[in-house]
């Protein structure tokens, strides 16, 4: 492991969806309070859509945690291409309940959520991966879900998360879609986030010593588009890189290796310096001479 050589206590780039990992850029929060606003003012159904490793299921499980947090029940299903029974099914084990003999899986969920409302409780349903439902009956019974109310107030919120084609799937369920109250295109991070997102990642793995130079960084956004998920993937296999190497910084040509082994290309127009990424040989490290300035040195100014 390379957490010694770096002076770090924990993987700084771990690609989970620990609740101490989120970093609260600018846009990222955007979308979380829009969420968190919808699901406590019951104002329908919140919907997400975005390219994939674009943090959606980050921030869904961070709405979910602070609303656990509050006593509501939450329910997070990662695979929703299953059957109708077999999801709904699942959503009534996570309830802590199981179908009743004489009655259908379905009503025996409907039962529960009427239960667990007129015990003063709330539930939050959220499915990723939602383009990826074959059968769109599941969304429009999810809608009458919804409808379940106490005292006029729904008892389960619902979040769905998918890529962009979600849509096109909510169009053909057009009662449920008629039900969704937000739909959020979550967008990458540009390069100042980017920055502060690595910046804040390394804080918290406890380093307090310089790690990556600016171009360095400058070349991460470039080549990872942005996208959370590629940064991590860039960051954590240069940090191993740079390790190996017993190199004490992460340099530009590092990043171009990195890049390069990872096959990531940037195709969002961010394009600034891609094309010496994907030179068939590595540029001259002479190339790229400049001063020993790293990132960490406005580290206690973030966030």
């Amino acid at each position: 492991m390379y957490l010694d050589f770096w002076a770090m206590q924990t993987r700084p780039f771990d690609n989970s969806h620990k609740p101490e990992l989120f970093v609260p850029v600018e846009s990222a929060m955007l979308v979380l309070t829009r969420l968190r606003y919808t699901v406590a003012m019951g104002l329908g159904i919140a919907c997400i859509s975005g390219k994939a490793g674009v943090g959606k299921t980050e921030l869904i499980k961070m709405c979910l945690n602070d609303f656990e947090s509050s006593g509501w029940a939450t329910i997070f299903i990662s695979n929703p291409a299953g059957t109708r029974d077999e999801i709904f099914l699942h959503i009534l084990h996570l309830l802590e309940a199981e179908a009743e003999a004489g009655r259908s899986v379905y009503e025996s969920l409907q039962k529960r959520i009427e239960y667990i409302g007129q015990q003063g409780g709330r539930i939050l349903l959220a499915i990723d991966e939602a383009h990826a439902i074959q059968d769109i009956s599941i969304l429009n019974e999810i809608r009458m879900l919804y409808n379940i109310e106490i005292d006029g107030n729904p008892v389960i919120s619902v979040i769905l998360s998918g890529q962009d084609g979600i849509y096109g799937k909510l169009n053909e369920a057009s009662a449920f879609d008629s039900r969704v109250g937000m739909k959020i295109k979550m967008i990458p991070y540009n390069s100042i986030e980017t920055e502060t997102y690595m910046l804040a990642r390394i804080k918290a793995s406890g380093c307090n010593r310089g790690v990556f130079t600016k171009k360095a960084a400058e070349m991460i956004y470039a080549a990872s588009g942005g996208f959370p998920g590629n940064i991590n993937r860039i960051c954590e296999l240069a940090l191993i890189t740079a390790f190996t190497g017993n190199l004490s910084k992460i340099k530009p040509e590092i990043i171009i290796a990195v890049a390069k082994e990872l096959g990531l290309r940037n195709d969002l127009g961010t394009q600034r310096i891609l094309d010496e990424v994907w030179a068939e040989d590595l540029v001259p490290v002479e190339k790229y001479a400049e001063p020993e300035e790293d990132i960490l040195a406005n580290l206690e100014a973030i966030l």
